[in-house]
């Protein structure tokens, strides 16, 4: 086995080590981008409606979004 050889296994081996404790952490990564995702996705959503309104009359200032109170 050359000099090269080991290297190659060695850098294979830390970088399976390093990704190993990733997995427990992948469920809250993806929890927490999925509601990000939503947020932006509810946001332009709710800025289309104010948009498409303005633009048939039916009101007035395009930046005035009305959000139900939280409960």
């Amino acid at each position: 086995m050359t000099a090269s050889d080991e290297w190659h296994e060695k850098k294979q081996m830390s970088t399976y080590a390093a990704r190993r404790w990733s997995w427990p952490t992948f469920p809250a990564i993806l929890v927490v981008q999925l509601r990000y995702a939503n947020l932006i996705a509810f946001f332009m959503h709710k800025h289309c409606h104010v948009v498409v309104r303005c633009f048939l009359g039916w009101k007035s200032r395009p930046k005035g979004l009305l959000f139900p109170p939280s409960s």
